[in-house]
């Protein structure tokens, strides 16, 4: 099958079984990725792609699943499917230079099974390899800085200078917003960002020429532009919405451990805590301890009095639990001290107010400790992010919930600050 400048040719295989989710004990959940090696054994490392039946089963909700090479994420899907189906469709999956694929779930949980029945090798067009290159490492001039700041690109490679293409793609983690573009003859482009919104950006470049056109000849990196300058934390790359109505604190303990690379379930981080659902939240008389356990069923509902969740001591067992590295956890970490820690590569879970607004909170007791409450307003979100005057959250309400600062969105400093001084300061900070 000729692709470009290189011909592809097919490999059937006998029917083999590469992974099976469900006896590792582990799901797919909503906005989760998966990264699984399919070289190896049958399928050798010069294969370009593979044939492989995708199948999804024990689905919790309707959903979506796509596979795509470890980098950029395309906006399409392989398996569409609705609550308790099992649905499989036939993929040829383009592998990562590593031989990996890397698959998506949206909305809900499912186990996902791989079985790979052939493969396609690539050779280059031999016509054309005297005038081909070969990729390498990206760098640029920036790791964080302002909206307007210049960007210098630097891809090396093989290419003689002055006769490479190269190309690239700056999207936001998100992917609410995208910009692509080329350049030819050097291997270094410099451009600004003037126009760019403020946030986390992946950066992806390739040189265009090469045999390895796409996903195999990409490098990547991440950065941030900020309204007034500051610092992202890497690694974290796509937002995780609470999977339940009231388990907000999970939710953002999922978001911040991806910068370790530690992909649990809420399900899973739930599981660790343990849930009280004898009460219906943390409120006064009712006999929840936050500090020990989730209080209240995690899909709720709250009530005026009280509301469902957990607090700092349960949140740093489950991440040291699932391997995580826990550098401080508790009431007292003052604002200052948790900038400081994710200046230096290190998220957090913070507890704010759901609605931003400060609060007067008052202490009761239950199982032997005691502890802040503020009505119904406690919320966790995850820290990745300091600019000058303002913070970078993953905040795991969505926009359609019609609170503010939702998502990955930039809050105020004093708005956050406000709202962090409700519960004390408290926080986890990880690794």
């Amino acid at each position: 099958l000729p692709s470009g400048h290189r011909q592809l040719s097919v490999r059937r295989l006998a029917a083999g079984r590469l992974l099976d989710s469900r006896s590792t004990g582990v799901s797919l959940g909503n906005g989760v990725t998966m990264t699984q090696a399919l070289v190896g054994g049958a399928v050798p490392d010069s294969a370009a792609a593979v044939v492989v039946n995708v199948t999804v089963t024990d689905a919790s909700a309707p959903g979506f699943l796509t596979v795509y090479p470890a980098l950029i994420r395309p906006p399409s899907s392989d398996l569409n499917w609705g609550a308790g189906q099992t649905v499989a469709n036939l993929d040829i999956a383009s592998l990562s230079t590593a031989g990996t694929v890397t698959a998506y779930l949206a909305n809900g949980s499912a186990a996902l099974v791989l079985d790979v029945f052939g493969y396609f090798t690539s050779t280059a067009d031999p016509a054309l390899t005297a005038a081909t290159c070969s990729d390498g490492a990206m760098s640029t001039n920036i790791s964080s800085g302002v909206v307007g700041d210049p960007v210098t690109v630097t891809v090396t490679g093989s290419c003689p200078l002055g006769t490479a293409s190269f190309q690239y793609d700056a999207s936001l983690l998100d992917g609410s917003w995208t910009e692509q573009g080329s350049w030819v003859g050097d291997n270094t482009f410099t451009y600004d960002t003037a126009g760019w919104p403020a946030g986390t950006y992946t950066l992806t470049a390739w040189v265009s020429n090469s045999p390895q056109v796409g996903p195999q000849g990409q490098t990547q990196i991440t950065f941030s532009i900020n309204p007034t300058g500051g610092f992202g934390v890497s690694g974290i790359s796509v937002f995780k919405p609470q999977m339940y109505n009231e388990d907000c604190e999970d939710a953002a303990l999922q978001n911040a451990l991806e910068h370790e690379g530690i992909y649990p379930s809420q399900a899973q981080l739930l599981g660790i805590e343990g849930v009280d659902s004898s009460v219906p939240g943390i409120g006064p008389g009712l006999g929840g301890d936050p500090y020990r356990q989730f209080v209240g069923p995690p899909n709720g509902p709250g009530g005026a009095n009280y509301e469902p969740g957990t607090y700092f001591p349960p949140i740093a067992r489950a991440a040291q639990a699932v391997g995580g590295t826990v550098l401080a956890a508790g009431q007292g970490i003052t604002p200052d001290q948790l900038f400081t820690a994710v200046e230096e590569n290190h998220p957090a879970v913070a507890w704010v107010t759901f609605d931003w607004r400060p609060y007067t909170a008052t202490t009761i007791c239950a199982g032997g400790n005691c502890f802040p409450w503020a009505g119904n307003h406690e919320h966790g979100v995850a820290v990745i992010g300091i600019g000058a005057n303002s913070v970078l959250i993953m905040n795991p309400l969505r926009a359609s919930s019609g609170f503010p600062y939702t998502g990955e969105a930039w809050v105020p400093m004093s708005v956050f600050d406000n709202a962090y001084s409700t519960y004390g300061d408290m926080a986890v900070i990880l690794n």
